[in-house]
């Protein structure tokens, strides 16, 4: 059976991963605009919305995620509970 997809978790917060998300997608876009070839035109745009979806999902699945609710040792925790 060959796997769907592939999880990495490296205790960030969802923000920071939508960030990245969001710079490597307006790179993809600028650079969409400006390239000739077929071929990088077409992994510019798998690019562009592969960002867009990690983008829109990572606040609501990170923000699900059980482990996300008791972060490890050592990671910059904020004040949830008062």
């Amino acid at each position: 059976m060959t796997p769907l997809a592939m999880a990495v978790d490296l205790g960030w917060p969802w923000w920071a991963f939508m960030t990245i998300a969001v710079c490597v997608g307006g790179a993809s876009l600028l650079l969409l605009v400006r390239v000739a070839s077929r071929f990088a035109r077409g992994v510019l745009a798998t690019l562009l919305l592969e960002s867009v979806v990690v983008a829109a999902l990572a606040p609501a699945l990170m923000l699900r995620s059980p482990h996300m609710a008791h972060p490890r040792p050592g990671m910059n925790q904020t004040r949830r509970n008062k």
